[in-house]
């Protein structure tokens, strides 16, 4: 009988050895992985996800990206409405920036200032917030790099279900990739 226990207590360890028991919600935030900046929301977003959808992991990993990417979209097309206003003025704008640095050379400040107020009236009446360019990309680099580092941190904790949560040659979502296809592909599509 004590025999037939310690082999039942062997089976169960090698099986949850092999099957990690499946990811719930709050496992990140006990994990110390979840916080209030881009690299402690994304593991958040991806545990929500693959809960939820009851994905594998490396699928999970996707939508969420593909998520993320979608979410920014509008502020894209508002960046790219900005530019698009703003083509037309660029021969406006070189003029006027050769005439600031011809002033700043000469050290004219009131000639700067006045250049400055012209641009920026020039930007106006365009209907152009040059800073709309500025937000679009600090919002993709956030994202972006929240949820490198956030998939960085749950591979090095690691996240046991991601040992197991992969596809095809790569089974072990934490391994470094030593074929270097994935970092590759990513150059290439985007």
């Amino acid at each position: 009988m004590a025999e037939s226990a310690s082999n039942l207590a062997e089976t169960a360890t090698a099986a949850l050895a092999t099957n990690p028991i499946p990811t719930q919600y709050g496992d990140m935030v006990s994990l110390g992985l979840v916080s209030w900046t881009p690299a402690g929301i994304a593991p958040w977003i991806l545990e929500i996800t693959q809960v939820s959808t009851g994905l594998p992991w490396w699928a999970a990993i996707v939508v969420a990206t593909i998520g993320a990417r979608t979410a920014l979209l509008p502020l894209i097309v508002k960046s790219n409405r900005m530019q698009a206003k703003l083509a037309p003025l660029q021969s406006r704008i070189a003029e006027i920036k050769d005439k600031m640095n011809a002033a700043r050379a000469t050290n004219d400040t009131i000639m700067s200032q006045q250049l400055t107020k012209q641009q920026m009236a020039l930007f106006k009446n365009a209907g152009i917030n040059p800073l709309t360019s500025l937000m679009t990309a600090g919002a993709q680099v956030a994202v972006q790099f929240g949820f490198f580092i956030g998939l960085r941190r749950m591979c090095t904790l690691p996240v046991e279900q991601l040992t197991t949560g992969g596809f095809g040659w790569i089974t072990d979502l934490t391994a470094a990739d030593p074929l270097y296809i994935l970092p590759i592909a990513n150059l290439v599509l985007i």
